[in-house]
């Protein structure tokens, strides 16, 4: 949808594109009674991204624990130095351009914004923007007219067309180029909109007037498979989200293609993929929801029964619960379970449609034939897989650019004849492979080249040099590979040797015994009720931000930001810091708390929850 809204706006003035785009994202709803979005966009909108209400999303934010910490006494004034940097480069590079200050845009904000892709049959796709100004309209008004002045000034033939029944006028400006030919503006009830089709313009203002009050049967409310999605995407409690979107992507492609031979050939080629059951996806957010911080949701929308592609994504079901090797300071964890086999079944299915039955098969094993002779494909690979997959992120000390480590497991059926597999693979590539112990462990890593060794030269202030220092070229660091339990692992070593002494060590602190996992895992029956998980994550956002602290107030960034040619916005923050020091991270650290999601495989498509808890202020 990103490279639509591009190809939209690209041959607009800047100054117009800019105003447009200030305006959507700031302006919200308003007293003007109207139907919302869903009643009032068409049932074939393709793509829709809402804001329901602005202030109150805005509210809910500032009670969520980032917006808490926005307010922190600490804290704020270092956010309100760099706020008022950000005022100065807007007021230096925008501020003449769209006509308002930045105060006066943040000040906007009233009503309903909504951004749509509307897809009439056999129509290339249209556009339309909404924002309800509420009072703040004369401001609203003063963005609008300075983008109009950009239109005429780019010499855009302007007309006007008049709506009888409604006693209304249309301000039409001819683009004239294959994304957006037209571009049409109103207002009504202090709401603003943009489309790209007069039709359009007053389809929209037909529903507006709706004298039933009830959704019309052309409207995107009565969209089926926008209804779908957006009843698996409901906040918390009957809580209204703050933020929604939905996007049906196969509808949004054969409108593009309106046209395009090349582009409407390829598109025939989906079914055959299996990707014509692709019905749509969409989500939401919800902020301030008790219990929690926030919740989320994505559903992506799979028709049944799923073939090809759709049918390959084999997510499966069974135990979360992390494995007795994940230390307890892991920054993320994500367990999950896969059908291997019937993904590759499904991907050999799809490309021997195309090069010949059992073409898959030969070349895979072909390839295993040139390169480790003996070894079967489904008895030493395929059915090793028992199904479940594990991935961690673990911050290593000190904080740098390469602190964050990532492991991924993968659990197996014959650890002991995987073993004996992976020595023989190390023997006869021990030229490019090294064999290493950690514990009772064997890893095996690449050999990589030996780092060059240069002098640094730093100069004082007063223009004498110090002692030169002999640094090392920075090392990529390079991944390794170990059997670990049952688990087929890779990562680095530096994490490796972590992972061994939580496996070995009694007395070390594992993530299934810690409080923070415990509270979130608590939560996965709550949010999905009665369904098997298929995938579930956990997160730290303290271990996060403590790396994120460490390496702000550590060595690198301050060579960073001392750097005399460092551009302005990085002079500004040097300056802000300056000013208003970091306090301590404890002081970030009580705002932090778990987050955690769950995936299910469900009938009508996958649907992820995502959520965060809070943590009171006396924790």
């Amino acid at each position: 949808m990103v490279s639509f809204v591009f190809a939209a706006t690209r041959r607009l003035p800047f100054r117009a594109v800019l105003a447009i785009a200030i305006a959507s994202a700031l302006v919200s709803i308003a007293e003007a009674q109207r139907p919302g979005t869903p009643e009032l966009f068409p049932k074939d909108t393709a793509a829709l991204v809402r804001i329901p209400s602005a202030p109150e999303l805005k509210a809910r934010f500032m009670n969520t624990a980032m917006g808490q910490m926005s307010q922190d006494d600490q804290l704020g004034p270092l956010l309100a130095e760099l706020y008022g940097s950000a005022t100065e480069l807007f007021k230096e590079h925008i501020e003449e351009q769209v006509g308002v200050t930045l105060d006066e845009l943040l000040s906007l904000p009233q009503g309903e914004v909504a951004f749509g892709v509307i897809t009439p049959e056999g129509v290339r796709p249209m556009f339309v923007w909404l924002i309800d100004a509420g009072e703040k309209k004369d401001a609203a008004n003063k963005l609008l007219e300075k983008a109009k002045e950009a239109l005429d000034k780019e010499g855009y033939a302007k007309t006007t067309e008049k709506v009888e029944e409604l006693d209304m006028e249309l301000t039409v400006y001819d683009i004239r180029e294959d994304a957006i030919p037209r571009l049409v503006l109103f207002e009504r009830d202090a709401t603003f909109v943009a489309t790209t089709d007069v039709d359009l313009a007053k389809s929209l203002l037909a529903r507006w007037t709706n004298p039933t009050g009830k959704p019309l049967p052309d409207s995107l409310a009565k969209n089926e498979r926008y209804a779908a999605i957006m009843k698996r995407c409901r906040g918390e409690g009957g809580q209204q989200p703050h933020v929604t979107f939905f996007v049906d992507p196969m509808t949004i492609l054969n409108s593009a293609a309106v046209g395009n031979v090349e582009m409407t050939l390829t598109l025939a080629l989906l079914p055959q993929l299996g990707l014509d059951g692709f019905s749509g996806l969409g989500g939401s957010i919800t902020f301030d929801a008790a219990p929690y911080d926030y919740i989320s949701h994505f559903h992506v929308l799979l028709e049944n029964p799923r073939t090809g592609v759709l049918k390959a994504l084999a997510l499966s079901s069974g135990d979360i619960t992390p494995p007795a090797w994940v230390p307890a300071d892991a920054n993320s964890f994500m367990c999950g379970h896969w059908d291997f086999r019937t993904t590759y079944e499904q991907v050999a299915k799809m490309v021997d449609t195309f090069q010949g039955e059992g073409r898959t098969e030969k070349a895979v094993q072909g390839f295993l034939d040139n390169n480790w002779e003996g070894m079967d494909f489904h008895t030493d690979i395929l059915d090793q897989f028992a199904g479940r997959v594990v991935h961690i992120t673990w911050m290593e000390p000190p904080a740098r650019l390469t602190s964050q480590i990532q492991c991924l497991a993968v659990e197996v059926k014959d650890p002991e004849a995987l073993q004996k597999w992976l020595d023989k693979l190390a023997e006869k590539y021990k030229e490019n492979i090294e064999s290493k112990t950690v514990g009772r462990i064997t890893y095996y890593e690449p050999k990589g080249p030996p780092r060059a060794r240069a002098e640094r030269r730093r100069v004082r202030p007063d223009g004498t040099e110090e002692q030169p220092e002999v640094v090392e070229d920075q090392e990529f660091p390079m991944p390794c590979l170990a059997l670990v339990d049952n688990y087929l692992m890779v990562t680095r070593a530096a994490f490796l040797k972590k992972i061994v002494l939580a496996k070995d060590d009694p007395s070390a602190e594992k993530l299934a015994d810690s409080l923070e996992y415990k509270l979130v895992a608590g939560r996965f029956e709550r949010v999905a009720p009665g369904m098997k998980p298929g995938m579930i994550t956990y997160s730290q956002p303290e271990e996060a931000m403590r790396w994120v602290y460490d390496f702000v107030t550590g060595p690198q960034a301050k060579e960073f930001l001392e750097n005399p040619d460092a551009p302005d916005p990085v002079v500004r923050l040097r300056d802000a810091l300056e000013k208003h020091p970091l306090p301590p991270f404890e002081v970030i650290k009580k705002y932090l708390a778990p987050t955690g999601g769950v995936m299910i495989n469900e009938p009508t498509g996958f649907h992820f929850t995502g959520f965060g808890l809070r943590r009171t202020q006396s924790e």
